[in-house]
């Protein structure tokens, strides 16, 4: 029988200076989760490097200074804070969303079997998994005796994350040792480093109306990290969708005759 479990306290981070993120977490966070709390993003807009690796106690690597701009820094740096402030308050665990994410209505019965299976040794669980890296036959990971648990699989982004205290000062320490990589990326190699203990869902429990795609013209919320894709870009891309589509067609076509000769 599914034990009933109370939703852990929620976060999200929300870039207040953009009006149709400030709309969203209204209208499709808040309604779902109204005492869902709000964290302010640091504003990349604003921040000047490298004063603010010195006021953040952070060492960056050399590379990563050559790659890092502002607009990635300050997603570090907000979830960071998230993470600080749950460190802070004490809290047992907790769930950050972004502020492009969707909650739906069901929300609180889906997590609650997600709590429900949840190993007790965990650190961090994956609420959302990026497109690209949805498994279609996830039956390598699966956890004998788990219908909505798996096991870690690489995926970009943090949209949305169940995170224990132990898991928020164990990314915090590890960034705070030097800060080499965007956020997603040094997660998850503490993830394959064995560093953090990670689960997935293995359905998504949020809706991304962000950067869910590589194509920029498919968002619904236009990103504040990546500048819009140029006419070229999105030719490119337009391209090569209708090739790899041509071709997935030819080669159906072809295993149809192969079947209708044998």
């Amino acid at each position: 029988m599914t034990k009933t479990l109370e939703t852990p306290p929620t976060f999200v981070i929300l870039l207040e200076r953009d009006q149709a993120r400030v709309q969203n977490v209204s209208a499709n966070i808040l309604n779902s989760l109204p005492e869902c709390q709000i964290v302010s993003a640091v504003d990349g807009q604003i921040l000047r490097i490298p004063d603010v690796f010195f006021q953040h106690s952070l060492t960056p690597a050399p590379k990563y200074l050559k790659k890092a701009t502002p607009a990635k820094i300050a997603v570090t740096l907000s979830h960071l804070k998230t993470l600080n402030l749950l460190i802070e308050r004490n809290l047992e665990q907790a769930i950050i969303f972004e502020d492009d994410v969707k909650v739906p209505l069901d929300f609180r019965c889906k997590l609650g079997f997600v709590l429900n299976e949840v190993p007790g040794d965990y650190d961090y669980v994956y609420l959302w998994t990026h497109p690209k890296h949805m498994h279609r036959d996830d039956a390598t990971f699966l956890i004998p005796g788990k219908s909505h648990i798996r096991h870690y699989s690489y995926t970009y982004t943090n949209t949305a994350y169940l995170v224990t205290l132990a898991g928020a000062k164990k990314i915090v320490q590890y960034f705070s040792s030097s800060l080499y990589d965007y956020t997603d990326f040094m997660i998850n190699d503490m993830q394959s480093t064995g560093k953090l203990t990670t689960y997935m869902s293995r359905t998504n429990l949020v809706e991304n109306l962000g950067q869910s795609t590589s194509i920029a013209n498919a968002e619904t919320l236009k990103s504040n990290i990546h500048p819009p894709q140029s006419v070229q870009s999105k030719m490119k891309h337009s391209f090569f969708r209708t090739v790899r589509r041509s071709f997935k067609v030819l080669v159906e076509a072809a295993d149809s005759n192969r079947k209708w000769f044998k």
